[in-house]
């Protein structure tokens, strides 16, 4: 096991050395993230202070976590590797790859630990400040371990899913359409633009504030049950919205937090069956664009 773990690890420790060839960049990165954390935070407080602290059946302090640190969540759990995959398909690298005594999809993991483990130190001031901004929270050892629990499988899940986005290269050669694509709809289905829990709510017909009372209307509160369900029928969800609710309170019950515990084993399982078959096939299309 040792030795398994050493063969791979210099993609890690290139990985996390390439992060801080450019120290400039990792810093306007991580600034640029605390901008973004901030104008969430603060939006979002205005919102709540026009609600008097409880909007869609979620309250104040609750929102404001699951934004403060979801921002710094996503960052550490989101996955570039697709991109170097299809680079690797387009530059020609690829065939390089598969001729070393080496599993493919095993080195992209310890690349993609090495580039996470550079993202993550620029983090930390981020974290910091987080805990800055919602210092009246309290976390229970409880949630955080389940939070821990259900990020692990995030980080797995995001891996595995833009891995096998990274596969399509092999049919498609241009990869900016689907990169595009799944960015898209992961925003909307993951809860990073509003809690898929508003969903519900707005589809149950409540009253956001008295001047949308248009969104009771059938067609709207069908129309966020359509989202709901959609969420909860892609993995997306998996990734973001379940471990940033089980951490801000969103979901409560320990019945529900197991449920989605259980959801996201369960989108490992399959986005790993598929991963699986369709690199078998992928590798019976290569072809080379350049090297």
């Amino acid at each position: 096991m040792i030795e398994y773990i050493s063969k791979y690890s210099a993609f890690t420790t290139n990985a996390l050395k390439e992060k801080y060839t450019y120290r400039f960049k990792a810093l306007m990165w991580s600034l640029s993230t605390l901008f973004n954390m901030l104008v969430q935070y603060y939006l979002w407080r205005s919102v709540y202070e026009e609600v008097n602290g409880n909007f869609l059946g979620v309250t104040q302090e609750e929102y404001l976590v699951y934004i403060s640190f979801g921002v710094v969540f996503y960052n550490v759990i989101s996955c570039m590797e697709n991109m170097n995959i299809a680079e690797d398909i387009k530059s020609g690298n690829i065939a390089m790859n598969l001729c070393k005594p080496i599993n493919y999809k095993t080195m992209v993991f310890f690349r993609h630990l090495g580039s996470k483990a550079g993202e993550f130190i620029g983090l930390i001031p981020l974290i910091l400040v987080a805990f800055l901004l919602t210092n009246n929270t309290s976390f229970d050892l409880f949630r955080l371990a389940l939070f821990s629990i259900s990020t692990l499988f995030a980080f797995l899940l995001m891996f595995s899913f833009y891995y096998m986005v990274g596969i399509f290269t092999f049919w498609t050669t241009n990869y900016w359409g689907i990169q595009f694509f799944t960015n898209s709809i992961m925003g909307l289905f993951s809860g990073q633009l509003v809690a898929i829990e508003f969903f519900h709510q707005l589809g149950s017909g409540e009253v956001v504030l008295s001047g949308l009372s248009i969104l009771q209307n059938p067609f709207f509160t069908t129309f966020f049950t359509l989202l709901e369900k959609l969420a909860y029928c892609l993995t997306f969800q998996s990734m973001y919205y379940t471990p940033m609710s089980i951490l801000s309170g969103i979901i409560k019950t320990p019945r529900d937090i197991g449920a989605h515990i259980v959801l996201q084993i369960i989108w490992l399982v399959v986005l790993n069956i598929l991963t699986a078959i369709m690199w078998k096939r992928a590798q019976r299309k290569i072809m080379i664009l350049g090297g």
